[in-house]
């Protein structure tokens, strides 16, 4: 806890989905909350070591703190897949996985709907992807109901079992663990709940509820920059994301969280990518 205590481990630089470049402060204390509330929630972790084939870039948070982090934390081993979710380099991914086999597999609905024909038309390739599997884990943009059903109907064929799929959501400025899905959903945009140690508060914006979160998971602020650091939290510490959400039930917020979108109205591709609707006409 000495090391979780220092002050700056490093500093994430993004534009996000609006604005100018900002450099996140990541601290020793934001990485170790992520990870002991992951611990928590997937209790498997601790049972068996992760094993990873991983594209995601190390300066985006779910590359460089998530994945990177879940690994080390928990005396895996990750494989770098020289792959993307692109045309051109979806074949490196499926040449590691024939090799490959992991514990849990991380993507955008991009890659999977890239992959998943590969999986259906190569049974030997399918045992192997899902001979190890614990986890599917999508995230940037909600999977397509088509993609996991084809998913689901892969492992129960494969492996005699649904393999559990999930989600979760965050930002570069909460490590980026806010909340995740440790439940059956039935809302394939369900992001959960908040992990073990955050708090999430919603507030009303136009016709929208605004996602806000406190925990030892967020950043003190951004590098060099005082003034945007002083606007990013409200006036009871919560940090304000920009993210609006909805419960998927409003009787019972055990139920989790639906992602409603941006207050700024920006949408994602299935590749994550942020897109602002002005820039493409839309209103």
């Amino acid at each position: 806890m000495r090391w979780a205590r220092t002050p700056f481990r490093k500093s994430c630089l993004f534009p996000g989905s609006t604005g100018a470049c900002k450099g996140v402060i990541n601290t020793h204390q934001m990485l170790c909350s992520n990870q002991k509330s992951l611990a928590l929630v997937w209790p498997f972790l601790e049972k068996s070591r992760p094993r990873l084939l991983d594209w995601l870039p190390w300066n985006h948070t779910f590359g460089g703190n998530h994945n990177f982090t879940l690994v080390l934390r928990n005396g895996g081993v990750m494989y770098i897949d020289a792959g993307k979710p692109v045309p051109d380099l979806i074949g490196y991914t499926v040449e590691n996985l024939r090799e490959i086999a992991p514990t849990m597999y991380f993507n955008v609905p991009a890659g999977y709907s890239m992959f998943l024909p590969y999986l259906e038309n190569d049974k030997v390739l399918c045992e192997q992807f899902f001979r190890n599997l614990k986890l599917l884990f999508f995230a940037a943009a909600a999977l397509p109901r088509d993609l996991w059903e084809r998913l689901e109907r892969l492992s129960v064929a494969v492996a005699g079992r649904e393999v559990p799929m999930t989600s979760a959501w965050g930002t570069t400025e909460t490590a980026p663990l806010a909340t995740t899905a440790h439940f059956p959903m039935e809302n394939i945009a369900n992001i959960g709940i908040p992990v073990p140690g955050v708090s999430l508060k919603m507030v009303p914006h136009g016709d929208k509820m605004e996602l806000r979160v406190r925990g030892p998971n967020i950043t003190p602020g951004y590098h060099r920059q005082p003034g945007l650091t002083a606007m990013m939290f409200d006036e009871d510490g919560y940090y304000v994301t920009g993210d609006a959400g909805r419960l998927f039930d409003p009787r019972d917020p055990a139920g989790g969280i639906v992602f409603d979108g941006r207050i700024a109205e920006d949408f994602k591709l299935l590749t994550g990518h942020g897109c602002r609707r002005e820039q493409y006409g839309l209103t």
